[in-house]
């Protein structure tokens, strides 16, 4: 069995905050994780952002995560870092020898004796957030993502699982059809803030760690 900590949506405003949410999860579920994934969103936007200065907007998060992601690290330095930014995230996560991240479409990997397949990008909406894409383009994702995976990794929820009950936050139809067709042992999401929870179904996994963290088994 693998051990996760999954962690999405802080919208952090601090360092001192980001630290605080670090030093829970260790006061509740240790230090012996095999991989830490974080599933988008984690940053707090700036005024910048509604105001559409978005290479502004990408330049302070980009900075913000790279403290906070070595600061992660400094908590837990033996546990990979896994990623997909979220629709509130304008800057990449990736970080060179310290984060994994789907930062572009869809994408495959393995850490902490886990293959890995997500994809980047939520439902459309109103166009206003970041990575809002069609059906159509989801579909062209789901594709592209490897069956035989054990966990799935995107910040949009399927369609009607832990997905809340605002339009923005129903949750993915593609992906909801593509689940039917694999073997994943587990999806890891956000996004639906008021969906948080667990939801087993035929021994699989849904997480939905929004707002703050799980620490799940598989």
């Amino acid at each position: 069995m693998k051990k996760i900590i999954h962690i999405s949506d802080w919208h952090c405003l601090d360092t001192r905050e980001w630290c605080a949410n670090i030093e829970n999860i260790q006061r509740k579920h240790g230090d012996d994780a095999d991989v830490i994934v974080v599933s988008g969103d984690m940053l707090f936007n700036t005024k910048a952002w509604r105001d559409r200065e978005l290479e502004v907007e990408a330049a302070f998060q980009r900075d913000a995560w790279e403290r906070w992601a070595k600061a992660l690290k400094d908590f837990y330095p033996q546990t990979p870092i896994v990623a997909v930014p979220g629709n509130h995230d304008f800057c990449d996560y990736a970080i060179k020898d310290l984060v994994t991240s789907i930062d572009v479409g869809a994408k495959t990997f393995n850490a902490g004796g886990l293959k890995f397949t997500g994809f980047r990008g939520v439902p459309f909406w109103k166009g206003y957030w970041n990575e809002e894409i069609s059906d159509r383009l989801m579909e062209s994702y789901c594709r592209l993502l490897d069956p035989t995976a054990d966990i799935l990794l995107t910040h949009t929820p399927p369609f009607g699982i832990l997905a809340g009950s605002h339009q923005i936050h129903y949750g993915s139809k593609p992906l909801s059809e593509w689940l039917q067709t694999c073997n994943v042992k587990a999806h890891l999401f956000g996004h639906a803030h008021e969906g948080y929870g667990l939801y087993v179904d035929n021994g699989r996994i849904y997480s939905n760690a929004a707002t703050g963290f799980q620490c799940i088994e598989v």
